[in-house]
């Protein structure tokens, strides 16, 4: 069956919307898990006991540290990650 040229424009048309429909779902939930860890944080520094800022500092570092780990290494079969200057580059593949 021979197919003409508009049905491969559409053909393609589909596909790119469906890839751009699961971009913004993983933006949707890149956005609720920064939010999570925004409101740990924000607990964190509210229940600062005077006294304890050393606990509360290293929880913090590790909840950065952690989200920055996910990010960058999460999924890297799909990305190339590379950072400079505290930027980062993602491109897919």
């Amino acid at each position: 069956m021979k197919t003409g040229k508009h049905s491969n424009v559409v053909v393609e048309l589909n596909k790119t919307k469906k890839q751009l429909d699961e971009a913004y779902l993983e933006i949707d939930k890149l956005k609720c898990d920064f939010s999570d860890i925004l409101l740990q944080i924000r607990n964190l520094n509210e229940s600062n006991t005077y006294g304890n800022d050393s606990a509360i500092r290293r929880k913090i570092s590790e909840l950065c540290t952690d989200t920055r780990y996910k990010l960058l290494v999460d999924d890297e079969s799909k990305k190339d990650t590379s950072c400079h200057d505290n930027k980062a580059s993602i491109s897919r593949k």
